[in-house]
């Protein structure tokens, strides 16, 4: 969490996001892992491995889909929102969406028996 925030600021990217926002949107991960989790215990390692790339597609999805209008569109003209301010902003909310899917991953890999 401090480390989104902190390469926000580092990257001065003008967004209209908020702290609790952006740790409800981290937390989505979780519904995800509780549902790999469960489909591990029914239906073993192959539950487990569809449901959490199931799960990875649509929250990367729904990130990317919620998070661009509030961390890619500059909220308000300057000198700073360039071209390549943008690309950053860009790869910043890829980055947010695409690590969420390896967190869940590492964070339940070692509870499902093989």
């Amino acid at each position: 969490m401090f480390v989104l925030l902190l390469s926000l600021y580092i990257m001065n990217a003008a967004s209209q996001i908020k702290y609790l926002d952006l740790l409800a949107y981290c937390g989505y991960k979780y519904v995800g892992m509780i549902l790999c989790l469960l489909g591990g215990l029914i239906f073993h390692s192959g539950g487990y491995y569809f449901l959490l790339l199931w799960t990875s597609i649509t929250i990367a999805f729904f990130l990317v889909r919620s998070l661009k209008f509030q961390i890619v569109s500059p909220s308000h003209p300057d000198q700073y929102n360039s071209p390549r301010g943008g690309q950053r902003r860009l790869y910043l909310l890829l980055s947010i969406a695409f690590l969420q899917p390896v967190f869940m991953w590492w964070l339940t890999a070692h509870l499902i028996k093989f």
